[in-house]
């Protein structure tokens, strides 16, 4: 019977064959993972829909990053996707695009579907409970931080990309707020 640091090494290293951040792509997360010793702050999981709370405490003891792909979620009828939920555990998620042969992939997408989700969700519950919405708490910063430096995180390359630092690499795209669409006139 191998040890709970002995099934991780194993697991470990047959990911990183595969894949240079190990990722767990699941509806929901199976506790057997973690009772294996297998969350961990280099694991990536994938939408995450549907936990209940004690899998979202998990992964955030854990450190584990999770992916969100809005446009899949509601498209393949996963549910909701839970931004909110892991943003109550302290998780900040990533954002992803998911089976692009149904859906669109372009992340400014997944953007405006992560905001517009989380804001219409979280409206009803206000106006269920007979009350306006004052203010809304998922900005737009909060959507591009996903984006950016969440995705940098969820793949270990938070050092080297994900934020407009000096030492960082950077691709840096230019858009004419003005126009219709959202094509790059220019990118760096």
């Amino acid at each position: 019977m191998m040890t709970k640091r002995e099934l991780r090494g194993k697991f470990q290293r047959k990911l990183r064959r595969l894949y240079r951040q190990p990722m767990i792509h699941s509806l929901r997360t199976d506790l057997r993972i973690d009772s294996c010793g297998l969350l961990a702050p280099d694991i990536n999981l994938a939408h995450c829909n549907n936990l209940r709370d004690k899998e979202y405490q998990l992964i955030a003891n854990s450190g584990a990053s999770v992916s969100i792909t809005p446009a899949v979620e509601m498209n393949m009828g996963h549910g909701f996707p839970v931004t909110r939920e892991l943003l109550e555990y302290g998780v900040r998620p990533s954002l992803g695009v998911d089976t692009v042969n149904t859906i669109e992939g372009d992340m400014f997408t997944q953007m405006k579907l992560a905001l517009s989700i989380e804001h219409a969700l979280r409206n009803q519950q206000i106006f269920i409970a007979g009350q306006e919405p004052e203010k809304l708490d998922l900005t737009t910063r909060d959507v591009l931080e996903f984006a950016t430096i969440e995705g940098a995180r969820a793949l270990g390359l938070d050092k080297k990309v994900g934020t407009l630092t000096p030492g960082k690499e950077a691709d840096i795209l230019l858009i004419r707020y003005t126009d219709l669409n959202l094509t790059p006139i220019i990118i760096l």
